[in-house]
């Protein structure tokens, strides 16, 4: 379990988090 009082566990998850949804909303406009 990622540590969540931890800033940079938090900016690790904030940017994968982000990854995720540019990855999602990248895949989606390609089947489009």
């Amino acid at each position: 379990m990622a540590d969540l009082h931890d800033p940079e566990q938090l900016d690790v998850l904030k940017r994968a988090g982000e990854m995720v949804c540019r990855s999602a909303e990248g895949g989606q406009q390609q089947r489009l």
